[in-house]
C-alpha cells in the first residue's frame, strides 16, 4: 500500500476504500452489468456476473498492492425510484401503456 499513499494521500484505509475502491467497484458493476439481463444478475447468472466483476476489479487495483479475494453485494439491487414509481402508475391505470 505504500504506492497508494503517494498516489491518493490516504492516511486512513477507509478514505481509500470508501473513495477510490468504491468508485472502481461501482464503475465495474455499471460497465459489466450492462452486458447482462436483469434476470441473469438476480438469477442463474449471478455467480458469473460477480466473478467477472471480481476479476476486473482485482485487475484494476492489483497494481496498487490490493488483492480482491471476494466481492459481492451487501443487499438487494436498488433501482432508481423512478422505476418503481412507473410500475405503480402502470398497475394503477390497469396496465395500459402510453
Amino acid at each position: 500500500m505504500p504506492s497508494s499513499y503517494t498516489r491518493f494521500r490516504a492516511v486512513r484505509i477507509d478514505s481509500f476504500t470508501h473513495g477510490y475502491l468504491r468508485d472502481a467497484a461501482r464503475n465495474g458493476v455499471v460497465a459489466i452489468g450492462s452486458e447482462y439481463k436483469l434476470d441473469d444478475i438476480n438469477g442463474s447468472g449471478k455467480d458469473a456476473f460477480l466473478d467477472c466483476i471480481t476479476r476486473e476489479l482485482h485487475r484494476g487495483v492489483s497494481g496498487l498492492g490490493v488483492n480482491i479475494a471476494q466481492f459481492g453485494p451487501i443487499g438487494a439491487p436498488r433501482p432508481p425510484q423512478s422505476l418503481p414509481d412507473a410500475l405503480v402508475s402502470v398497475v394503477a391505470t390497469g396496465f395500459s401503456t402510453p
